[in-house]
């Protein structure tokens, strides 16, 4: 029987960073505003048709949308996240009055947002063919989601089109994210117990029996992907990176540091359950320790990572068969790790 989370979660909004722009999106943005200035002079000395001339002049608008907007049916509250990919948006659904999240596909670095229409524009003719092929890709997200029931992990719903790009609804889940609750327990200095931290396990584990069941990887688990709801129950979110384990196609290289595995990293690897097992690994040891582990390449080399079960006090606090556990999910060499979901499973039993 699987263990009930008892620790009431403290009401504390989840954070939300921003990642950098790679150097190629400021090029491209920079040439685009330039072009627009460049087009406003010419227009201002041209006094007969400005008039006419201003319906064709399109600066740059941020990049997220207003909060007020509505897309299909949806009034956006709030922005909660932005990848290189996509902006997330906190929306309510208006027939409904429920809340939901919605994406919006926005590939920053081929892109721009229309000023005044908020229209998707692709920055430049010759990213057209990329642009296309990243839209390929959240369309395929969505599909994946919508295919999936599974109580931990969120429900997709409708799909749409909207100022010139693609959207889709997801379930709002409220909680904290895993790193975010990690600070939480730091700031009042009380460890996650044994019994939550077990129940937390075996539920991701078993969403992940069941995205391997149907063939799917998620490939991007890390403390940021997993929130606690309310309740004390985990929910995997952000599917974007998942890639379909019988599928031709190569898997494009999907890494964040300390939790990605090297045969991930190198794009060459053979990819396979193996794979999100170190990563729902790497996110317990940091879970429990504190500490992000090296890259998976350097600890192929070189491993300076202290095992937890050689911690004295992470064996105060947790039994040895649980430390044990996540040191072998996250051990470098995919061959030395569990091989299945159900090997770890195994692993736990008394």
């Amino acid at each position: 029987m699987t263990p009930q989370p008892h620790t009431q979660l403290p009401d504390t909004p989840r954070p939300h960073t921003r990642l950098p722009r790679a150097f190629e999106v400021e090029d491209i943005l920079a040439e685009v505003r330039r072009k627009a200035r460049k087009r406003k002079e010419q227009k201002e000395h041209q006094a007969e048709s400005a008039h006419d001339n201003r319906h064709h002049d399109c600066p740059i608008a941020p990049r997220e949308l207003p909060a007020g907007t509505c897309l299909n049916g949806y009034t956006l509250s709030r922005v909660l996240g932005a990848g290189g990919f996509a902006v997330t948006y906190l929306a309510i659904e208006d027939a409904t009055g429920q809340e939901a999240v919605i994406k919006e596909h926005f590939p920053e670095y081929l892109c721009y947002r229309e000023s005044g229409s908020l229209c998707v524009q692709v920055a430049d003719e010759a990213m057209v063919p990329a642009c296309e092929a990243a839209r390929a890709g959240f369309m395929r997200e969505h599909r994946l989601l919508s295919t999936l029931q599974h109580p931990h992990i969120p429900r997709a719903s409708a799909c749409f089109e909207a100022n010139n790009t693609a959207c889709y609804a997801t379930e709002f889940i409220r909680g904290l994210s895993l790193s975010a609750l990690r600070e939480v327990y730091n700031l009042y200095g009380y460890p996650m117990q044994q019994q939550e931290v077990y129940a937390t396990l075996v539920r991701l584990l078993d969403a992940l029996a069941y995205l391997h069941g149907k063939g799917l990887l998620h490939r991007d688990i890390k403390p940021e992907n997993i929130l606690i709801t309310r309740e004390g129950l985990p929910m995997l979110i952000d599917f974007g990176a998942a890639h379909d384990m019988n599928s031709r196609e190569p898997a494009y290289v999907v890494e964040t540091p300390g939790f990605t595995p090297a045969e991930q990293s190198r794009g060459q690897g053979l990819l396979g359950p193996w794979t999100d097992i170190y990563a729902l690994g790497a996110t317990f040891y940091y879970l429990l320790s504190g500490k992000i582990l090296p890259s998976g390449r350097q600890r192929e080399l070189v491993d300076p990572a202290e095992p937890l079960v050689q911690q004295p006090r992470l064996r105060a606090l947790y039994h040895p068969r649980l430390l044990a556990s996540i040191d072998r999910a996250t051990r470098p060499h995919a061959h030395e790790r569990y091989c299945s979901v159900s090997a770890w499973f195994d692993a736990l039993r008394p």
